[in-house]
């Protein structure tokens, strides 16, 4: 678990630091122990029959034509490798499948892969992996829990440099202010079926650090609620209760 000091507002030398620590970790992970522990000579062959009717569909649409046929016959052709595909090469071609989807052009064909991809690909990807990992027993548990959370762990640091990007939390022509208001509308919001938006932000840190990102949001959010009578500061209880229960539900 990644640890460092996390404020309010987000810093990008807190994100890149974040983001560098979460990076080794997986390169540790991956490059450091997974490689040497299946080296190349320990190989999978993926059956290429499931997909005959998806690769001749794409055949008779017409999709493959110009650098796109090139680039996606160059795919199938290392996906289904006669020779086998090790443990580097599986996971280097499940690291680029959002690069190959990318470079393709038709976007009839880049929502065909996509769709592919999500629903089929990946899972064979992880299933060849997983083959690879049975292949010793004694290390397999710990092999598949290691790669299992080296994936997590950088999917959970991509996905926070992401929504701090679309929340704009960085824009230097935003107050403190406009910024707080931004943070708390966004843990407010209903989030995923899986996360919620705090949880979303800060499932990469400890648990000293995630109850100091949920004690400085309930402090803005107090703030928000302190109301000026003659000099006198009064808290509006009311409306910050009636608040702080909309965030629960």
């Amino acid at each position: 678990m990644i640890k460092f000091d996390f404020q309010l507002i987000l810093t990008k030398i807190d994100l890149l630091y974040c983001k560098k620590e979460t990076k080794a970790d997986y390169e540790e992970a991956i490059e450091g122990v997974l490689n040497s522990l299946y080296p190349q000579d320990i190989k999978v062959v993926i059956d290429r029959k499931p997909y005959e009717d998806f690769i001749a569909k794409l055949q008779n649409e017409k999709l493959l034509i110009g650098e796109d046929k090139n680039i996606t016959q160059a795919f199938l052709n290392e996906l289904f490798d006669e020779k086998g595909l090790s443990f580097k090469e599986l996971n280097n071609l499940r690291k680029n499948l959002n690069a190959y989807t990318k470079s393709i052009q038709n976007p009839t064909l880049k929502d065909y892969l996509k769709t592919a991809i999500q629903k089929d690909i990946r899972n064979t990807i992880d299933s060849a992996i997983g083959q690879i990992f049975a292949s010793d027993k004694s290390k397999y548990a710990k092999a598949k829990d290691l790669y299992e959370n080296a994936l997590n762990e950088y999917g959970l640091m991509k996905d926070l440099l992401k929504t701090t990007k679309d929340l704009k939390l960085f824009d230097e022509a935003k107050s403190y202010e406009k910024v707080l208001d931004t943070l708390l509308s966004y843990v407010q919001g209903q989030g995923s079926a899986k996360l919620s938006n705090l949880e979303r932000l800060t499932s990469s840190l400890s648990k000293e650090n995630k109850a100091v990102v949920e004690l400085n949001l309930l402090n803005g959010l107090f703030s928000k609620y302190i109301r000026k009578f003659d000099n006198i500061e009064v808290f509006d209880s009311q409306n910050f209760l009636d608040k702080l229960r909309a965030k629960q539900k």
